[in-house]
């Protein structure tokens, strides 16, 4: 999974998507400053509230679409869903500096980087930031959303500026997680082909009470003389104000409830997997057959436990898009060559695993592009009884390409 920079691409999606919220010119009765200044009061005075963020791709049918939600309770604890096409549900509180995980592999780095940028979401210094980059805004029919009646803006955002803003957001995001990279260089190079990049913003803002409700973002890439819809990202604020209560998931003796764990609980040093890993993919004919109908993936897996601590349960599983089962992606568990009950520092175990697919179904590229999303995990549970999971690299070796 490449979940690491996703993360840091909602984070930044997410502060633009309430920046703009926060900035309605409001039914043109009121001058813009006079709205804003109403809007920032609203919103610094917000106690509770729930958000949703989802991004789906439309030109990229292999793109698992992408869901998050989750609750706030001032001033700083955070409970949030993230779910990808429903093939895993990852799950962490936050309070203060203390979080709290399940079912996941992000780093306590990770997951501060991403409530501060949900908390920069109720600071008037992002309304400000954007308020001077929409352009050509024109005022569409008032909705109601939640029983709420809304003003509805439409707008895009003035390109060079935003390009600039996400400079300083991306920086800003890789100063926070600790990182040496990207450099500066790089991150020019990536916002460099925003220059081909249109952003349509619809907006809805509570027409009584200045609180943002929903905020629609579609983004367009220039293709020659026309513009491919690349994604729709979706953001959603709503039961402000009511009881929301977020607490350590702990029982009433202390324990922590099933699958949680301290997001700095590791067996290993800090920032560093149990695992050293390797997998290399090979593409080819499967037994018997030298026809692009009977095409495969052949991994070839090894992992060493490189902890101070034994290590047991451990297993590795394949998703893919690249399967010709209907429903997708397809997750399977691949074969230890030697069945183990654990595994002591120092020790290595070998798997393998044969994906067949019917090659005929799509081209080369499209193999190639949907053997790049592969998400190849290991699993394991630790002398303390916690299941933790590690991914592999986000992008496996191929030795070969299609027969």
């Amino acid at each position: 999974m490449k979940q690491n920079s996703k993360t840091i691409t909602i984070i930044i999606v997410a502060l633009a998507a309430l920046g703009l919220a926060l900035w309605s010119p409001w039914n043109g009765s009121l001058a813009p400053e006079t709205v804003l200044a109403k809007t920032n009061e609203a919103i610094e005075a917000l106690q509770s509230c729930r958000f949703e963020l989802s991004a789906s791709y439309p030109s990229n049918p292999y793109t698992p679409e992408y869901s998050q939600k989750g609750d706030f309770s001032s001033p700083d604890r955070y409970y949030v869903q993230i779910d990808e096409s429903g093939d895993n549900t990852e799950e962490f509180i936050a309070i203060g500096d203390d979080i709290y995980v399940k079912n996941t592999y992000m780093s306590k780095a990770v997951i501060l980087a991403m409530t501060k940028g949900i908390s920069g979401l109720l600071q008037k210094e992002t309304t400000l930031g954007y308020l001077t980059i929409m352009t050509d805004i024109e005022e569409l029919p008032e909705e109601r959303i939640d029983g709420v009646m809304t003003i509805h803006y439409q707008g895009k955002w003035d390109i060079e500026q935003l390009i600039e803003k996400s400079k300083r957001s991306m920086q800003e995001a890789r100063d926070a997680l600790g990182h040496e990279q990207p450099t500066d260089e790089e991150i020019d190079q990536s916002l460099d082909i925003m220059r081909s990049t249109n952003y349509i913003i619809d907006l809805w803002t509570g027409k009584d009470d200045y609180l943002p409700r929903q905020m629609i973002l579609e983004q367009y890439e220039k293709n020659g003389e026309s513009w491919d819809h690349i994604s729709t990202s979706s953001f959603r604020l709503y039961d402000f104000n009511e009881p929301i209560t977020i607490e350590p998931p702990v029982s009433e003796d202390g324990q922590f409830l099933e699958g949680w764990r301290p997001a700095d609980s590791r067996v290993s040093a800090p920032n560093q997997d149990v695992f050293t890993k390797n997998c290399i993919s090979t593409i080819g004919f499967q037994d018997g057959y030298n026809d692009m109908g009977h095409q495969e993936v052949h991994y070839t897996i090894s992992i060493t436990n490189q902890s101070v601590e034994t290590v047991k349960n451990v297993k590795v599983t394949i998703t893919t898009m690249l399967t010709d089962e209907n429903n997708k992606p397809v997750t399977i568990d691949a074969v230890p060559e030697t069945s183990v009950d654990s595994m002591s520092p120092g020790e290595s175990m070998a798997f393998t695993a044969r994906l067949p697919f019917n090659g005929t179904a799509y081209t080369k590229v499209e193999i190639l592009k949907m053997l790049d999303m592969t998400t190849v995990l290991v699993h394991f549970t630790t002398e303390d009884e916690q299941q933790l999971t590690e991914p592999f690299p986000s992008k496996i070796p191929q030795s070969t390409q299609p027969s």
